[in-house]
């Protein structure tokens, strides 16, 4: 029979132990998180008869989802084992529970097993999983709707102790050099172009992918941000100044044409390198001026720390941005960050 423990905040078959903090699942109850090989045996209605298992030690992400994501496609081998399953954190539920959460007959197409199927079939058609949407949460949340539907004693709180515990776990199992070994080889050029893009991305766009300077985003820059107007009309003439100045440089002009050809991309260019150098310059430069005496060494440091640092900004969002392109942002930046630079400098 089913006999509740006192001070154990769930029920277990056969009592508990002492070494855990009260108020916390004794080993053994109903709630209680361990290592599978750690885990009490599984108790009976009656000794010997498996068809009265009361109770089970259950992984909340199962072991087929964590071994399918974690198997390399060149070799075959999977970083979640069996040792590693044997050794992961299980959380100790009545029977009813473990076979409502695993089955479809008993679960429906949110149970286990059925997720697992899908998760193959994708991995088999060539399509990725991602592991917090189609393993974490739906295992999460599929532990908690079997406890609901069975009635278990079993918390939610109890339920993400244990999938958090396994998480932990998973992440201990990845091989480091092997993930590396798995990526494509790249100079150290490409790394810091890669770098820069990545960096031109975050600036562009937020963390959901949108725009931050197309349609609602441009309007609140433009609204928001002194000098973007400003900084935007500029870039639009610039081809028709560079002209009235009988500029014919190559460089020159083609750079007045990227930038009227992308003004929005290329006024977050001139106001980001403006805050960036003037920042970066005044600190390079009054660090070189107390550190020397000169004035005129902490400026010309000044200037070149801001100069670099809007060249930096200027290519990351010009990687990002075709139409401006990395060359043209650089240009653009390096000069407003050389300016600012020189401004934070004496300032």
């Amino acid at each position: 029979r089913v006999e509740p423990v006192a001070g154990g905040g769930g029920s277990t078959p056969g009592g508990g132990a002492g070494g855990v903090l009260p108020g916390q699942p004794q080993p053994g109850q109903f709630g209680s998180v361990a290592p599978q090989n750690q885990q009490p045996p599984a108790t009976y209605g009656t000794p010997g008869d498996l068809s009265t298992r009361l109770t089970e030690n259950e992984h909340i992400m199962p072991h087929a989802q964590l071994r399918d994501m974690t198997t390399n496609p060149r070799t075959g081998v999977a970083d979640y084992t069996d040792n590693s399953y044997a050794n992961d954190a299980t959380l100790r539920v009545e029977r009813g529970m473990a076979l409502n959460k695993t089955y479809a007959n008993r679960g429906g197409p949110t149970a286990d097993n059925p997720r697992t199927t899908a998760i193959q079939a994708n991995l088999n058609a060539g399509r990725g999983v991602n592991y917090r949407e189609n393993i974490f949460e739906p295992s999460r949340q599929n532990a908690i709707r079997a406890a609901q539907a069975t009635g278990s004693a079993v918390t939610e709180e109890q339920i993400n102790t244990s999938i958090l515990s396994q998480e932990g776990n998973l992440f201990n199992t990845f091989r480091g050099g092997a993930v590396l070994e798995a990526l494509p080889p790249q100079t150290t050029g490409q790394r810091i172009s890669e770098s820069v893009r990545n960096f031109g991305r975050s600036i562009v766009y937020t963390t959901g992918g949108q725009n931050r300077f197309s349609g609602m985003g441009g309007a609140l820059a433009r609204g928001l941000i002194p000098g973007f107007v400003e900084a935007e009309i500029g870039a639009m003439a610039a081809p028709y100044i560079v002209a009235s100045a009988g500029i014919t440089n190559a460089t020159i002009v083609s750079t007045a044409a990227a930038a009227a050809a992308a003004p929005t991309a290329a006024a977050t260019v001139v106001v980001g390198s403006a805050v960036g150098g003037f920042l970066v310059g005044s600190a390079v430069g009054h660090a070189v001026t107390e550190a020397t005496g000169s004035q005129a060494l902490g400026a010309g440091a000044g200037t070149l720390a801001g100069a670099a640092t809007g060249a930096l900004i200027g290519a990351a969002v010009g990687s990002v941005v075709p139409v401006l392109g990395t060359a043209a942002g650089a240009i653009i930046g390096g000069a407003v960050g050389a300016i600012a630079g020189f401004i934070g400098s004496i300032w």
